[in-house]
């Protein structure tokens, strides 16, 4: 195996999806894995991907694979897998119907391993519980509506183009998880719930027990940007959302989203969006 976890297959190296397939699902559900199930041979004629709560190792065909809690794994169709658990817990499971699409279709691709930060493991287990809850039968006769397997098809190929774009942002990510990408990942989860706060960047660099310059160098490898370009677009994010939510003034905006300058708010919002302030209302909101 090798860093990207790809399975070496005589069918496939890497996984390839149409950009634009809706995936049929067959299976949607979340799973308890006890260590009673280690040994045991799993074989279906669909792709399954899965994200995992436990730490292990799955051999998928013939390769072993070794991932841990949070991380993502895709089974591709007709290969075997037998798991190997020091200790039990639960995954979420998505069985879906391989692509048929138009020939030179352009496609993505995806290892049949994601490491999954710290960080990030909790937005794409919200995407599979979504999944999941889009299938559930509702309703007096809890009966399935007809617009729900098409609709948890459109969240799932959302979902793979979601992980296809995270690993374009960070092809050199290491599956290790070492004591400098466990800080950084802990000063992110702070960044992303106090962003309408002032930051300072040496405090956070401090907080994680990291240099200022290394921790600024590990956090552009990551995201591809510097802190101060990743708070800005957070707090543009949020005024967005006020924009098109709420009855604010753009300078109550502004000062909540700590841009308290309401020439320097407007000068980023329109280098961001394309467009001022008001002007993004106008396209955007309510009519």
């Amino acid at each position: 195996m090798n860093s990207d976890g790809e399975i070496r297959s005589h069918r496939m190296k890497l996984f390839r999806w149409p950009f634009s397939y809706t995936p049929r699902i067959r299976i949607a559900a979340r799973i308890p894995m006890p260590a009673a199930n280690s040994g045991r041979l799993y074989h279906h004629l669909t792709y399954a991907i899965h994200q995992h709560f436990y730490d292990g190792a799955v051999i998928i065909g013939r390769t072993e694979i070794i991932f841990r809690a949070g991380d993502v794994t895709i089974t591709p169709p007709g290969a075997g897998s037998v798991y190997q658990l020091p200790e039990g817990g639960h995954h979420w499971c998505i069985h879906f119907v391989p692509a048929r699409s138009a020939p030179h279709e352009p496609l993505f691709t995806l290892p049949f391993h994601l490491a999954i930060a710290r960080s990030d493991a909790a937005h794409i287990r919200e995407r599979f519980s979504a999944i999941c809850d889009t299938l559930r039968p509702r309703g007096p006769g809890r009966q399935k509506s007809r617009y729900a397997l098409p609709a948890a098809g459109a969240q799932l190929q959302a979902l793979l183009l979601l992980l296809a774009q995270e690993r374009m942002r960070r092809p050199k990510a290491q599956h290790s998880r070492s004591r400098s990408q466990a800080s950084l990942d802990k000063a992110v989860e702070w960044l992303d719930g106090n962003f309408q706060h002032p930051v300072r960047i040496s405090e956070l660099a401090a907080a994680s027990g990291l240099s200022r310059n290394f921790f600024a160098l590990r956090f552009r490898e990551k995201f591809g940007m510097t802190v101060s370009r990743y708070l800005l677009q957070r707090r543009i994010e949020m005024a967005k959302y006020l924009l098109l939510s709420t009855n604010r003034t753009i300078k109550e905006i502004a000062f909540e989203c700590c841009i308290p300058d309401p020439h320097y708010f407007n000068k980023q919002f329109r280098r961001i969006c394309g467009a001022s302030p008001s002007l993004y209302h106008l396209q955007n909101g309510k009519k």
